[in-house]
């Protein structure tokens, strides 16, 4: 076992929390913490992980690696300091600059994903096995613990094993997330929330579920884990009460010059009705449109996302899109009258729903695909790779 505190002596070296080379090759686990700056608990539960496996001698099979997010917000304790690094992912941006094309490292959040995406593909590069990247966070108001991913089938049998709720279409609402764009080169990613800012069991959460994604990746048995069952039942315990499985339908989306307000008390997955009045903004009163649990409500300065609206989904309905997945449903759908391939993007699909009405989004999104809303009698899917 190689225990490594920092990397190689460059300017990437500050973000690396920490690094262990199992003895043995094998699976790739990468905790990145930190990637909004007053979300610090994070950082501190892959350090006492990692200082735990140091400490005890814990010999993973891979490599673990810890990486630190956004260094000068940290320090701030802000959530960002010009732009939030968890919306610059975006890939054909990232593809350029990867290819040379020049950069304005004037701006922080620029250094920032400048040198983290050096480190992210460092690791990629010299992986020994599949590769996983867990997106740590916590939220501005209360929440239970939860997990969200892209919904591959890898990734949902993953995101299974650690007992929090799941919550599937987030990615489609947010975009230049970190998590879509490692999810877009073929590795496991997903994002963990571990509780509230400022909450300090979220930092038990933390070390809870890196421990959790160690053993379900493959990089630890349960009989090298300190204090197994303790971790194993500290984030379902600490999500009780909230649906399994949770789909976000709506986002309320909001810019500086709204003057959004959240109205005070609301916790996350709290039950909301249709009507009622949870925040305001320059025009005035904000209502929900629907009855449904109010998702990510904001209490911080900072953030482009008011709050978001979610529903709770039949885990059954899960095990019938795996089943029409496996055995190629989604290729007949491409076939359907009102459906066309789109003419510059591979593998998506434009519906006309004045023909293909009986083709909702929730039928999309069962068959793996991404929705995007263009226009108001068309939908642009895109498929996932499973």
């Amino acid at each position: 076992m190689i225990v490594m505190t920092e990397s190689p002596s460059h300017r990437t070296a500050r973000h690396r929390i920490g690094r262990i080379q199992g003895s043995r090759p094998g699976p790739s686990a990468v905790f990145v913490a930190g990637m909004h700056g007053n979300e610090p608990s994070g950082v501190e539960g892959v350090r006492r992980v990692l200082a735990r496996m140091e400490a005890e001698g814990i010999d993973p099979r891979g490599d673990v690696i810890g990486l630190a997010g956004n260094l000068a917000a940290l320090e701030a304790r802000r959530r960002f300091l010009a732009q939030d690094l968890n919306r610059l992912w975006v890939r054909r941006e990232i593809d350029a600059i990867r290819d040379g094309a020049p950069e304005d490292l004037s701006v922080p959040e620029d250094r920032e994903r400048r040198e983290l995406l050096t480190l992210l593909h460092e690791e990629f590069d010299r992986a020994r096995g599949p590769v996983l990247v867990l997106d740590l966070h916590t939220a501005s108001s209360q929440t239970a613990p939860f997990i969200v991913f892209g919904d591959t089938l890898r990734n949902r049998r993953f995101a299974r094993s650690f007992g929090a709720p799941m919550i599937l279409g987030l990615e489609e609402e947010l975009t230049g997330t970190l998590m879509e764009y490692v999810t877009g080169l073929g590795h496991i990613s997903m994002v963990f929330e571990a509780g509230q800012h400022e909450d300090p069991v979220a930092a038990d959460h933390q070390e809870s579920v890196v421990w959790m994604a160690l053993e379900t990746h493959g990089c630890l048995e349960p009989s090298q884990i300190p204090d197994y069952r303790v971790h194993r039942a500290r984030v379902r315990s600490g999500a009780e009460g909230v649906p399994q499985i949770l789909e976000i339908f709506k986002r309320h989306a909001i810019a500086p010059e709204d003057r959004f307000i959240m109205k005070p008390g609301y916790r996350n997955f709290q039950r909301v009705r249709r009507g009622e009045v949870v925040g305001q903004d320059r025009t005035g009163p904000i209502t929900v449109s629907d009855n449904s649990l109010l998702f990510l409500p904001l209490y911080q300065g900072l953030g482009s996302d008011g709050f978001f609206l979610a529903r709770s989904v039949n885990p059954v309905w899960l095990a019938v899109s795996t089943w029409l997945r496996r055995f190629g449903a989604a290729n007949v759908v491409a076939r359907l009258p009102g459906v066309r391939p789109h003419p510059k993007l591979a593998a998506t699909l434009l519906v006309d729903r004045r023909i293909a009405r009986f083709l909702a989004p929730q039928i999309f999104h069962l068959l793996g695909y991404r929705v995007r809303t263009v226009g108001a009698s068309t939908l642009e899917v895109k498929r996932r790779e499973d």
